[in-house]
């Protein structure tokens, strides 16, 4: 009786997230890969979660891994048994792909309709949480999700899909290192909690193995999980952070700054540990006591000590603690962080009065964003000048006016602000707006009035005639009277003969 409400309810189920009138069963091939594809669209984390860990018969799951087994899927033991697997490259793994075994994922979606419902009902159950477990992926910035792959991954049911939730969860990013570091650093005996020493050596295995199991490239994620990863590493005193801990300390970002600043302080909050020494063997045979293992907080202590001695020279206080001397080569660095700017100015001069302004321009760039009243700022203006001079004659008015608005706020000189106006003029007078461009021009004339070019652009634009009305009428005066005089003179002439 309940196979068979259980047959119903998973048939009913199915029908609901398949087309409509059929069970999973009638599908083909390619319409249950894509009805697998759609289950990814606003998976329900709780709905999935609950369905994925729901219990499954025994001889029905027996069933389905001999099947899987007889079609050459690896599975792992029911036992929940988990070994790390030796990664080994040599000739004969060059072809591995060829001779991968089928993922058991992929055997159920083509799977063929047996005359045994039951086996049916199983199939389409382990089918559809097999696509909950890969919908679940997508999710890569809730923390919820790798807690729930890691019970996946020993539950019986959804245990064939291990090699599946192992893939998914390497390429999660730090999401995972957050959810199952701390799980990962559990302590447990063997003997006596066989499953949980199991889970915690997969979690371990998980984090090692994936790319987020590097600092270096975990925090390089975005802002809020970069500073959520820093203070975990500072919370475990996490060994293998601590350089890139260092490196984002020194950080011209003041938030990350201040992140990796309080992780490694943390480091340094731990009781003192006696590094462990033992005997090691040399070629030959000989044998020499040497240190074995140092704790997080005497490396963090020796990567400190090792930097400050680069940057001060030697000039700090040696009596200082571990602390201390970590706030001495943060008061070190920002001391170099107000200089830093002066260092660059004098390298861009260089390249300046060498010749090579793009360079130059290019350091004055970075260091007018960094300090925007650095003091020596005027002493710029030449370089961008000439750039901007150099992209006019070019073509370049683009680049050229915003160079331009760079030497105005250096040093706004008349002439400087004629050049400015002028191209902003001939900007608008290329989009069609003549009225605009009149103004510029005007205005580059009035800042510098022997600025030829905006006069000339003026000029073809003005549709009044360029003599003045007066002179004109002067003309016509001065006209008249030689006419006039001309006429009176060839009449008295003319009486005399």
């Amino acid at each position: 009786m309940f196979l068979i409400v259980y047959i119903y309810l998973s048939s009913i189920q199915l029908t609901a997230l398949s087309t409509p009138g059929k069970t999973l069963g009638e599908l083909g091939l390619f319409e249950r890969a894509e009805w697998c594809r759609k289950m990814a669209k606003n998976p329900d984390v709780k709905k999935y979660s609950e369905r994925i860990l729901k219990p499954f018969s025994y001889s029905q799951l027996e069933d389905i891994r001999n099947l899987l087994q007889m079609k050459g899927a690896k599975l792992p033991s029911p036992t929940g048994f988990f070994m790390v697997p030796n990664v080994k490259i040599d000739v004969n793994q060059v072809r591995k792909d060829k001779n991968k075994s089928p993922q058991p994922l992929d055997l159920l979606l083509s799977s063929s309709k047996y005359t045994d419902e039951s086996r049916n009902a199983a199939i389409e159950e382990l089918l559809t949480r097999g696509c909950m477990i890969k919908a679940l992926f997508s999710l890569k910035s809730n923390p919820e999700i790798p807690e729930i792959l890691l019970k996946a991954a020993f539950h019986p049911p959804t245990m064939i899909f291990r090699d599946l939730i192992s893939s998914g969860l390497q390429k999660m990013g730090g999401i995972v290192v957050l959810s199952l570091y701390g799980f990962s650093r559990k302590v447990v005996n063997r003997e006596r909690n066989k499953p949980l020493f199991y889970r915690v050596r997969y979690a371990r295995y998980i984090i090692n193995s994936s790319e987020a199991g590097n600092p270096r490239f975990a925090l390089q994620a975005e802002k809020s999980m970069k500073l959520k990863l820093m203070s975990l590493y500072g919370d475990y005193q996490v060994s293998q952070a601590i350089e890139t801990l260092l490196v984002y300390a020194n950080s011209d970002d003041e938030e990350d700054r201040s992140a990796a600043r309080k992780a490694l302080m943390k480091y340094f909050e731990s009781p003192r540990k006696k590094a462990t020494v033992g005997t090691i063997k040399l070629p030959g045979g000989a044998e020499k006591k040497a240190v074995l293992y140092i704790s997080a907080r005497q490396q963090a202590y020796h990567a400190v000590k090792r930097i400050l001695e680069e940057i001060t020279k030697g000039d700090y206080d040696r009596t200082s603690k571990s602390a201390d001397m970590a706030r001495q080569l943060f008061s070190a660095w920002d001391k170099r962080r107000k200089s830093k700017w002066k260092y660059a100015f004098a390298d861009a001069w260089v390249l300046d009065q060498n010749g090579e302004i793009p360079k130059a321009v290019e350091i004055y760039r970075d260091i007018l964003a960094n300090d925007p009243d650095f003091p020596q700022r005027k002493l710029m203006t030449a370089a961008f000048l000439k750039l901007a001079r150099h992209n006019f004659s070019q073509g370049k008015i683009s680049s050229a006016m915003n160079l331009y608005r760079v030497v105005v706020q250096l040093d706004a000189q008349p002439e400087y602000e004629a050049d400015l106006f002028y191209i902003l003029g001939l900007t608008e007078e290329s989009t069609g707006d003549l009225e605009q461009a009149r103004f510029w021009y005007r205005m580059a004339l009035r800042r510098n009035p022997e600025h030829l070019w905006a006069r000339g652009a003026l000029h073809s634009l003005d549709t009044v005639p360029l003599i003045p009305v007066e002179i004109w009428e002067l003309s016509t005066l001065i006209g008249g009277f030689f006419f006039m005089l001309g006429m009176m003179v060839l009449y008295t002439v003319r009486r005399r003969f």
